[in-house]
Order: C-alpha cells, then sequence, then structure tokens
C-alpha cells in the first residue's frame, strides 16, 4: 500500500518519502475501546521552542507527515479522527513551551499543552469556547487525510451501540531526507521486506507502542524475540529505540 501511495504522498508533502512507521487499529467501541488521546505526532520536549522551526521546510510544509487510511468506516458514531486546525494552535507552529510556563500567556479559546489537575501536562484549551475549535475527520473506506507532525489529533470514543461496527485503519509516516531515516535498512530489503523482516518489524511496532496497549507478557516476549532476531536489518536509532522500550517494560 505506501508503495503505491509513494507518488501521491511526494506529492502532497513536497518529497517526503515513507520511514515504515506503521500502525494498524482495529477500535471495536462496543468493547470500550478508543483512539490515543490528544497528542502530536512529533513533539521535541523541553526543547521544543527550540527546534520546531527546523521541522518545517522553507515553504511551511512538514518535514513529517502522518498518511492515515480508513479500512472501514470511521464516522463520530463509532470513533473517528479529531483535529485542531493551526489557527486555534498556536504551538503547532511556535511550540508549546509558553503555554506550559504560563498557561493564560495564550488567548483562552486558544488549545495549548497545559498543566493538568493531576500535574501532568495536558492538550486543552483555557476556556469552554475552545471546543467549537475541533473539527472531526470522518472517512469512507479507501478515504485518507495526511496530517502534518505537528496537529494536534486524536482518536475518538465511539458509541457502543453502533452500527457501523469496529473502525479499521492504518497509517504510515513520511519524512524529508535527513529529518528521519528509514528504520529498516535498504540493503535490498526495502520496499518488500521479507518475511522474517516483516515478522521483526511488526514485533518491533507493537514493542514501541507497548505503552499504550495491554500487551500479555507471554506475547510481549515474542515480540522481543522476532525483534532480535532481525535487530541488525534496522537502523541503529530505531534499533536503540526499541532496545530502551524492552528495558522499561521488564525493568
Amino acid at each position: 500500500m505506501t508503495e503505491r501511495l509513494k507518488g501521491v504522498i511526494e506529492l502532497v508533502t513536497g518529497g517526503n518519502r515513507c520511514i515504515m512507521d506503521m500502525v494498524a487499529w482495529h477500535i471495536d467501541p462496543s468493547e470500550g475501546q478508543g483512539g490515543f488521546t490528544p497528542h502530536r505526532d512529533r513533539h521535541f520536549g523541553s526543547k521544543d521552542d527550540e527546534l520546531v522551526k527546523d521541522s518545517f521546510k522553507p515553504d511551511g510544509t512538514p518535514k513529517y507527515c502522518t498518511c492515515w487510511i480508513a479500512l472501514s468506516d470511521a464516522t463520530p458514531d463509532n470513533g473517528c479522527l479529531y483535529v485542531i486546525p493551526q489557527t486555534a494552535d498556536p504551538g503547532s507552529t511556535l511550540g508549546d513551551g509558553l503555554s506550559v510556563r504560563d498557561p493564560n500567556a495564550i488567548p483562552a479559546d486558544q488549545w495549548g499543552l497545559r498543566p493538568g489537575p493531576s500535574g501532568q501536562p495536558i492538550w486543552a484549551p483555557n476556556s469552554n469556547a475552545g471546543l467549537r475549535h475541533v473539527r472531526a475527520v470522518p472517512l469512507s473506506p479507501g478515504g485518507l487525510v495526511v496530517l502534518g507532525h505537528r496537529v494536534l489529533h486524536w482518536g475518538s470514543q465511539g458509541r457502543a451501540e453502533s452500527a457501523h461496527g469496529p473502525r479499521i485503519s492504518f497509517s504510515f509516516a513520511s519524512a524529508a531526507t535527513g529529518f528521519e531515516d528509514p528504520y529498516i535498512r535498504s540493503r535490498g530489503n526495502l520496499p518488500y521486506p521479507p518475511l522474517k523482516l516483516r515478522m521483526a518489524f511488526a514485533s518491533a511496532q507493537m514493542i514501541s507502542y507497548s505503552d499504550r496497549f495491554a500487551i500479555p507478557a507471554t506475547r510481549f516476549r515474542l515480540y522481543v524475540k522476532h525483534f532480535r532476531r532481525a535487530q541488525g536489518h534496522f537502523r541503529r536509532r530505531y534499533r536503540e529505540r526499541i532496545s530502551c522500550a524492552i528495558e522499561q517494560r521488564e525493568g
């Protein structure tokens, strides 16, 4: 799929290419499942204000984008994407440091990263008026949307009685050369990696997102086993990230 969409992605992103950051979704609202909570696909932590500018090209297009594809109906009823437009989210281009340091530094109806009730930062407006900026992104099967790395977005909690059934989708990321490299070393393995490497990569992705999913210990160990069998095929930074996630899980 990513190979077939290569030309489209390069056109709409100004030349970004797939880096193999992929996630598949099966969200069943009847089981109480929902998508990820509000987030940016790329955030630079304490250096956000410093680094965010360089994550855009001179013409303003993002150096990292995510292509999100609906494989089933994705509606407000069974759970679709929701986004905050850039006009209501100053941190998307300026960095989130200002709203963290001073929650009142940006208009109350603008979204920002602010201290939550528990002390943990949450993305939220300072007034109910900010909720009017929320935009739903419903899609039919085969429809897609491309999001820049700084777009604040989330997957909603669908209605348990939804007649649309589970929301099934697939996403993959693309990046400008030099911003982020493909996770898999080329060596003739791209664009269609052999089965052993595909299993290792799928396992690595599950490990990477294991803090967001309830993965049984036996299954997690299986993912680790497959990843380590082929870890030499992955680029160093990705390999280190997965190894770090394993250490955090295993303690």
